[in-house]
């Protein structure tokens, strides 16, 4: 389904997936300031492949909206496959697009962000193709058909589960509770040698936000108290990260990227805060690797 109508915005606020059972409390807006450190490279001092025991994870972006019925059935499937694959699968649900916008009541959250509205633009999908739809390790750019349906995820994802990884990602946050300021280290460890540029994104995201959503498999459609999953608060280092390497790896190199004083909206809810990390190829925004966290 898709609407037409083009919308700006400069803050980060974002997007949700969902379930349905009461929980707590809807929350607001994330600043996306950040400090980005200097990288540190460790040289691998060989070209021997690492043992190959690390699998290549899946990110499955949902891109969708608060005034989309049809949503909550892609959000279902996310959840499917989370629950199949557990931890090989990470969700970002992505608030973007027209049925994203703040409405009347009860639709008056904005769970909008910069970064997920930067993506939704570059990859053409809530004006292009329509909510629900979304992308599986942002496989297919530029090709066209980057853009899935919800009723192909499985099938998407399925190919990648097992696969061996080029490279392994290992995510150590540090939040301070005082200040509500989050200080962030993601080391990469490539397995193999690569010759392709790389960017490494950094995002926030929140689980168990309740809020309304519509939903045309429910008579009444509008539910008031639906619990948001995997909502995409932010980039934390930006929308679009930042280049890893500009020059081939080897492999059992290392390249460790951190970022401090990143601030977190004190209306979130720190215990249900989640860092997402994912290494993309430079040219083809494919991800060929993802890792999820908690903040604390």
């Amino acid at each position: 389904m898709k609407k037409t109508r083009s919308n700006s915005l400069t803050l980060c606020i974002m997007k949700p997936i969902v379930y349905s059972f009461i929980a707590a409390s809807a929350f607001a807006f994330l600043g996306c300031d950040y400090v980005n450190k200097p990288t540190s490279v460790t040289p691998g001092g060989g070209t021997t492949p690492t043992p190959n025991v690390v699998t290549r994870k899946v990110l499955v972006e949902d891109y969708t909206g608060h005034e989309c019925g049809n949503c909550p059935a892609a959000a279902i499937k996310g959840q499917d496959l989370e629950n199949l694959y557990h931890d090989q699968v990470v969700l970002l649900a992505v608030h973007a697009g027209y049925f994203a916008d703040p409405a009347a009541a009860p639709f008056t959250d904005d769970f909008r962000c910069t970064a997920g509205t930067d993506w939704d633009t570059f990859f053409g999908i809530s004006q292009g193709a329509g909510n629900p739809n979304g992308m599986i390790n942002r496989k297919d750019y530029p090709a066209g058909t980057h853009i899935k349906n919800h009723n192909n995820w499985a099938a998407e994802t399925s190919p990648f589960i097992n696969q061996a990884a080029d490279v392994k990602l290992s995510i150590t946050p540090n939040y301070n509770t005082s200040a509500k300021t989050l200080d962030v280290s993601v080391k990469s460890k490539f397995i193999h040698a690569l010759s392709a540029n790389y960017k490494l994104s950094v995002v926030l995201a929140e689980d168990s936000i309740v809020g309304a959503q519509k939903d045309y498999s429910q008579n009444p459609s509008v539910i008031t108290n639906y619990l948001f999953m995997h909502v995409l608060r932010g980039g934390i280092n930006g929308s679009w990260g930042d280049p890893v390497n500009t020059a081939a790896v080897a492999a059992n190199d290392s390249i460790t990227k951190s970022y401090t004083g990143f601030a977190i909206n004190p209306l979130y809810n720190e215990n249900r805060l989640h860092v997402i990390a994912f290494l993309y190829n430079a040219a083809t925004y494919e991800v060929i690797q993802v890792e999820e966290v908690k903040m604390k």
